[in-house]
């Protein structure tokens, strides 16, 4: 019995391996779509919400506006009888 090298068996491994990878840089590529999608919709919701904080700050500040306009005509009238 030789040691000589089973080049065929080789070929074969080294193919198997070549199709292996293929199939996950195929995946890759698929799960880096995914993960930029998802970088889109957090990035939209993000900006969504900074929106929202802005138009709750600024109707917080109206409506804090509107009470110190009513407390002090009420306060005016009440003074004057």
């Amino acid at each position: 019995m030789t040691n000589k090298p089973n080049f065929f068996n080789l070929y074969q491994l080294v193919g198997e391996l070549n199709g292996k990878i293929d199939g996950i840089i195929s995946r890759l590529d698929r799960i880096n779509s995914h993960l930029e999608k998802h970088e889109e919709r957090i990035n939209k919701t993000e900006d969504d919400m900074s929106q929202m904080k802005g138009k709750a700050g600024l109707l917080g500040a109206i409506g804090g506006m509107i009470v110190s306009i009513i407390a002090l005509t009420i306060s005016f009238f009440g003074l004057r009888k």
